[in-house]
């Protein structure tokens, strides 16, 4: 089988929307946001989306003229969500740590909470005309995937069912009827995930500089972009198609403008804190587990199970706290998680798509390793290395080396991962998400050495993923020594890399010759398991909390 000869036509001008293509982004943007805009109305009480009391904070703090609410000073008012059964202050304030996050999506969402403020007093209008944002980011990431897979040949039906497939996450859809950031930051990405891959696939230096904007208005709504910045503007340089006098024109322009709201967020908290990445740790905690080695963090707890599960399938927060007759219940959060079939057939496919990267991987490092004339003459720093390392020799040494390198790193890794006694599915999880780290030094050689756009686009992608996932690890790792506890562990932090890993994985499936069937069965799969999720689980979970 020659996967690369059944890859998509990515070559050539972009063609404009067919009046059937426009018809269907239409119906599945109104398709997804009035599911939303309906859990977020009549499902999901107010406050039981992760943080969203924080968030609602923010937001209001921004609509009452507090445009740039100051961590440590912002507070969470007791009356946020209704009037508290306790008519006198509250002694201790809760301190709104959710202020540490750029303000670019709360002065969004400030915009329809004041206009409904403007035309009622109710709350309850007040709180769904907020959360509406969020509603309509979902929808629209629909579309933006859709759109980016017709901008890569895919066939308009397998297109259809892998954008849609992202709709059928429960937690992702329970987050697009809240008041939070993360469903904003997630079409921001896909945005600019678009204009890095048409770059990519057509050099036009327009998509270089729109994808370096997009970046930057990701960086100024979370943090965790950040990594994301780095990461897609280091191969936008790496791809650049300019002469080199041109390169070292536009390189630096590309960067700065990828960089400047970052650069402005760090130059604010160092004035204020004087650390540019504070968010509300100082350095003067103590460690709980100074000593900690990364052999013992790992075998300490869970990370990847836990991880997968909120990925998926994480619901409920704190609104049951607000219910006058259930304040004696509010102790902590409630929370509620699925783990049973709707969450296994999800691994599945995770399983599938994770062996056809691994296949697809064998296959074009054989046919990289064979003999192959240089490029002449280089047209990018890609290209260049392609060239350097044209010997075959040299690429089969680099090859191999990398593999032996991806597996001994599983083979170091699995033996020291914690094991929860009892939970059957963990091995199977854990299995499945270390393949990336098998894959990810032989596809950081395959990068280099491949010649089609469309080869090294599967193996950015999953590049990427990779990268942010080691940078995370490595955050749960340092706050483990502070506090000697798993903190963090969200799997809605990967939300920003999945437009590109999907884009990468609908390549992959394209170059196997996946027929449209598959397709269909497996994000069909997808939605009846998103359906028996809030069915079964979620909305009598909700019953119980409501206000």
């Amino acid at each position: 089988m020659n996967p690369s000869a059944s890859a998509p036509n990515t070559s050539g001008a972009l063609q404009p929307l067919s009046g059937t293509t426009r018809r269907l982004a239409i119906w599945l943007f109104l398709l997804v946001t009035l599911k939303s805009i309906f859990l977020g109305s009549f499902v999901i009480p107010p406050a039981d989306i992760p943080d969203e009391s924080g968030h609602y904070a923010y937001v209001k703090d921004i609509a009452h003229g507090n445009i740039f609410p100051l961590l440590g000073q912002a507070t969470i008012p007791n009356d946020l969500w209704m009037d508290p059964v306790d008519k006198r202050p509250s002694p201790f304030p809760r301190t709104n740590y959710i202020v540490q996050h750029p303000p670019l999506y709360y002065a969004i969402a400030a915009i329809p909470y004041k206009i409904a403020s403007l035309i009622t007093d109710d709350r309850w209008y007040h709180i769904r005309a907020t959360r509406l944002v969020s509603a309509l980011c979902l929808g629209l990431l629909v579309v933006v995937l859709f759109r980016t897979m017709l901008d890569m040949r895919v066939d308009p039906a397998k297109a259809v069912l892998l954008a849609m497939s992202v709709a059928f996450i429960p937690t992702l859809t329970n987050l697009s009827a809240g008041i939070t950031n993360d469903v904003f930051l997630a079409l921001v990405s896909a945005v600019a995930t678009r204009h890095f891959i048409r770059y990519l696939l057509n050099h036009r230096l327009q998509d270089a500089y729109l994808c370096a904007l997009w970046l930057t208005i990701a960086g100024a709504t979370k943090m965790t972009a950040w990594i994301m910045i780095a990461a897609m503007v280091a191969i936008l340089l790496f791809e650049l198609r300019l002469p080199w006098r041109r390169w070292l024109l536009h390189a630096p322009l590309i960067s700065l403008v990828s960089v400047l709201a970052p650069l402005w967020w760090m130059g604010r908290n160092l004035y204020h804190f004087g650390n540019p990445f504070y968010i509300g740790i100082t350095d003067s905690v103590k460690a709980a587990l100074p000593h900690l080695t990364v052999e013992q963090f790992i075998h300490a707890d869970s990370f990847f199970y836990p991880m997968l599960v909120s990925f998926y399938g994480l619901f409920g927060f704190s609104g049951y706290c607000q219910t006058p007759e259930l304040a004696h219940l509010c102790i902590g959060t409630r929370l509620t998680h699925i783990t049973d079939y709707p969450f296994l057939y999800f691994a599945l496919v995770i399983l599938v798509l994770a062996l056809a990267f691994l296949w697809l991987t064998v296959v074009h490092g054989r046919q990289l390793a064979q003999p192959s004339a240089p490029l002449h003459p280089a047209a990018t720093l890609q290209e260049w290395m392609t060239n350097l390392l044209s010997n075959r020799a040299l690429r089969v040494v680099l090859i191999v080396s990398a593999a032996i390198a991806g597996t001994a790193a599983y083979l170091w890794v699995w033996p020291q991962l914690h094991l929860e006694e009892g939970l059957r599915e963990e091995p199977f999880i854990n299995a499945i998400l270390l393949i990336p780290l098998i894959l990810g030094p032989t596809a950081l050689v395959l990068a280099v050495l491949s010649r089609e756009p469309s080869d090294r686009l599967v193996q950015y992608g999953l590049l990427v993923f990779v990268f942010f996932g080691l940078i995370f690890l490595t955050q749960v790792f340092k706050a483990y020594v502070l506090v000697a506890q798993m903190r963090g562990i969200q799997g809605r932090y990967f939300y920003p890399y999945v437009p590109l890993l999907l884009a990468s994985s609908a390549l992959v499936l394209e170059k196997l010759r996946v027929p449209p069937h598959a397709y269909l069965w497996a994000v069909l799969g997808l939605a009846v398991a998103d359906i028996y999720t809030y069915a079964q689980k979620v909305i009598p979970f909700l019953e119980t909390v409501k206000i």
